[in-house]
């Protein structure tokens, strides 16, 4: 006998119950796991929302993610130009209040001095008649 021979018979199993036996169904079928309220048709089927979704669920999310950017920046920046420009009228406000203040308190000043002019002129009269009535 040959070695090939004598190989090949060692290998070859000694009684059919040994033998491994060949199976059909691969063995991720036989892995695959059914649940119970699941009937095998129900469990091929896809629903088309899922398959939409699945297709374009990215692209909608960056659609969207995009549409929230953009949105939030344009909110921003118009809340940046309404403050400066309340800012603006403030400051023409209080500008506004400052020259009207200058005007009154030049007026002011004014009355003040006719009014000390008007009592000294009073108040040399006075003198005057005081001089007439008592010594001191």
């Amino acid at each position: 006998m040959t070695p090939r021979s004598a190989i090949s018979r060692i290998r070859l199993p000694l009684s059919p119950q040994l033998a491994v036996p060949k199976t059909t169904t691969p063995i991720r079928a036989l892995r695959r796991r059914g649940y119970a309220s699941q009937s095998e048709g129900q469990g091929q089927g896809k629903s088309l929302a899922g398959a939409y979704y699945k297709s374009f669920g990215l692209p909608i999310a960056k659609c969207f993610l995009g549409a929230l950017f953009t949105y939030q920046v344009t909110y921003w920046l118009w809340m940046k130009l309404e403050s400066l420009e309340e800012q603006k009228d403030k400051e023409e406000e209080i500008q506004q209040l400052k020259d009207e203040l200058k005007v009154l308190l030049k007026r002011k000043a004014e009355a003040e001095k006719a009014l000390l002019a008007e009592q000294g002129t009073k108040a040399v009269e006075g003198e005057k008649a005081k001089k007439k009535g008592w010594f001191w």
